[in-house]
């Protein structure tokens, strides 16, 4: 599916709703590890030709794609594409040390605030599965002191590796982050806090692929 436009639940509320009308509390954080890039990132796929030409862009709602044979976007065909770049800006919501780090096999280039973090090439393991980079673990790439508030540019761009042979293609990476990370107890505190003065509270719950 590629919307024309994706909006979280907090930016959709924020919004809607008079300035200054709505507070947010995460509450509790259910992973201390990379996790794809979503909460505060603002993401487009661009997709290039071999000559750099633009075949397509499309916005994400988080920083993972996956496309599967021909579920690609319009345009685009495996053998017209050859980078992905994932570009967009991320807003911090909390100062400190921000983790930033990449999923998936094929070549890479990670740029943080115009600052490179990373450009080399992930390998797949010999004898594991050709659609392992839709499981693989995320490795980190870098680490970034960033201020609440600050939006910083982001760009990862990607070239898959070389064909395996499996009769369904696919283009399968990600963007992975990991906020600083606080006192559990202050999180669940302040939504707490947030909830109790409110008029009205709205209880968003998710999951990750380990929670």
């Amino acid at each position: 599916v590629f919307p024309d436009h994706v909006v979280s639940p907090l930016d959709g509320l924020t919004a809607a709703l008079p300035e200054g009308a709505l507070t947010y509390a995460v509450g509790a954080d259910p992973s201390d590890e990379l996790v794809i890039a979503e909460a505060g990132f603002d993401l487009t796929a661009v997709c290039r030709d071999v000559s750099g030409a633009v075949l397509a862009t499309v916005p994400l709602p988080s920083g993972q794609i996956q496309w599967i044979g021909a579920d690609l976007p319009d345009g685009v065909t495996h053998d017209t594409l050859d980078t992905v770049e994932i570009t967009g800006t991320f807003t911090p919501r909390a100062s400190g040390e921000h983790t930033f780090g990449t999923r998936g096999t094929g070549s890479f280039a990670l740029t943080v605030d115009d600052r490179p973090l990373f450009d080399g090439t992930q390998d797949r393991a010999p004898g594991t599965d050709p659609l392992g980079a839709f499981f693989n673990e995320p490795v980190e790439r870098g680490r970034l002191p960033l201020t609440e508030g600050a939006p910083v540019r982001v760009s990862l761009s990607h070239r898959p590796g070389p064909g395996t042979g499996h009769p369904l293609k696919g283009v399968a990476f990600s963007l992975v982050h990991l906020a600083p990370l606080r006192d559990p107890d202050e999180l669940i505190a302040e939504a707490v806090e947030a909830a109790r003065t409110a008029d009205t509270a709205i209880v968003v719950v998710g999951t990750t692929e380990r929670v």
